[in-house]
């Protein structure tokens, strides 16, 4: 990978609030909105996934506290989705500084395989789910992105630089449709196009808010982004890589007692 230079990285990201760690915070408060509103709302209290549509329909119309329950769920799933611009500008951060790409893909690759499982619990009620994957996987996607265009696509021709570039991110996207990946499309462009253009952060905003367009309103989450300052955080490497699935098995467990109450 490119070579981190720090004061590089400072003329481009000039003093802002918000540090790594407030960009986590953000993204894990979004995330958390999304997996308390399926695993808790959804599947604990409305138990969407044990019943059929015509069912889902009679329990609504019989109690009407109930559509107030499915609008906050819905609200929140619509919140969760202003996580993805956050993940990827972190993912594509994270890329543009580590020094061992290897290490960095092998520990995101062991915690998307970690969260399946969990993931099926809280946004499905079961263990084994193969109607779509968890997010992480979309960042996986992401990485392999940046280091096909790191390696292959910095070339000093610009036409082919882009053929290369919308080859790379269409056979992405034809992947993260096959596996379908939770937010699958929209992480694997943020991811790479905030990485190609990290030296701009109005071409990271415009790009970015084109890339998650499909996951509307994702592009708000830009906006963390354009306050981050570009220092690093205080969180340990255990607590980077364990409150997403430790927020998953516990959401996805108490959703589960909800719906057995």
């Amino acid at each position: 990978m490119a070579q981190y230079n720090p004061q590089l990285n400072q003329m481009r990201k000039p003093d802002r609030s918000l540090s790594t760690d407030g960009m986590r915070l953000w993204g894990a408060f979004f995330a958390a909105s999304g997996i308390f509103g399926q695993a808790i709302l959804q599947n604990g209290i409305l138990n969407v996934s044990g019943l059929s549509s015509t069912e889902l329909l009679a329990v609504l119309d019989s109690r009407p506290e109930m559509m107030t329950v499915a609008s906050v769920a819905l609200i929140l799933q619509f919140a969760s989705y202003c996580a993805v611009p956050i993940f990827a500008a972190l993912m594509a951060e994270g890329l543009f500084k580590t020094h061992d790409f290897k290490a960095y893909a092998i520990r995101v690759a062991t915690l998307a395989v970690v969260c399946e499982i969990p993931y099926n619990l809280a946004f499905s009620g079961k263990l084994l789910d193969f109607a779509t994957r968890n997010p992480v996987f979309g960042l996986l996607l992401g990485m392999a992105a940046v280091w096909l265009l790191q390696h292959y696509a910095e070339t000093d021709s610009r036409g082919r630089n882009l053929l290369f570039t919308l080859l790379i991110l269409g056979m992405g996207s034809l992947w993260a449709l096959m596996l379908k990946i939770d937010c699958g499309v929209s992480l694997l462009w943020c991811v790479a196009l905030l990485w190609k253009f990290r030296h701009n952060t109005v071409w990271q905003m415009m790009w970015g808010t084109a890339a998650c367009m499909l996951n509307f309103p994702a592009p708000l989450g830009l906006l963390a982004l354009y306050a981050y300052n570009g220092k690093k955080g205080d969180w340990s490497r255990k607590l980077v890589y364990g409150w997403y699935p430790a927020l998953l098995l516990a959401f996805g467990v108490a959703g589960l007692a909800l719906k057995l109450l």
